[in-house]
């Protein structure tokens, strides 16, 4: 694979208002490289119109791959809105692509809810709710719920509950997992 390389320009044109401006040749070491110096370009605006809201727009496009010869342009376009604060944090997204995986008309649209509340000082409940056409052309539920435990600053463990049920098939996928995580 190629090296990852990129460069990122970033201003702050009011204190409450940044914008980011991207070109990199890949999406990291274990993800999809160009081979041929390709870029994927975006743009990621963040407006804070009071304290703790974040209100977020990003949109990039990344060429299709030469080697191929019949994929497309993929391009994508995210919309978020947040609250934080030191108990509670709140988010809603919604997402859409364009030319998924680099196929013409593999398009992909979804909307995700995230929550976490600070039950204590190291303990937090967690969740999320997302709705879309993660996997298949059918509408795909998919929910977290569980527990996070951070004893230390950078140490970071959590159990969850999730389920995966999609819109055509009657049965649900539940699961049980435990993260272990350190952030450096």
């Amino acid at each position: 694979m190629p090296a990852f390389f990129g460069a990122r320009f970033t201003y702050q044109a009011m204190e409450n208002l940044h914008i980011s401006l991207t070109a990199v040749n890949g999406e990291g070491p274990f993800r999809h490289q160009d081979n041929n110096s390709k870029f994927l370009v975006s743009t990621n605006i963040e407006y804070y119109p009071i304290k703790n809201l974040l209100l977020k727009l990003y949109v990039d496009r990344e060429p299709e791959s030469v080697e191929s010869g019949e994929s497309e342009n993929k391009y994508v376009m995210s919309g978020f809105i947040g609250y934080k604060n030191d108990k509670i944090m709140l988010g809603c997204e919604s997402n859409f692509i364009k030319n998924r995986s680099y196929i013409k008309d593999n398009d992909f649209e979804g909307y995700s809810v995230y929550a976490s509340y600070a039950l204590m000082k190291k303990i937090k409940f967690l969740g999320r709710l997302d709705y879309g056409n993660f996997a298949t052309s059918d509408k795909s539920f998919y929910a977290i719920a569980g527990f996070e435990y951070s004893p230390e600053k950078n140490f970071i463990t959590s159990i969850n509950y999730r389920m995966f049920k999609t819109e055509n098939y009657n049965s649900s996928i539940p699961q049980i997992n435990v993260n272990f995580g350190i952030k450096f």
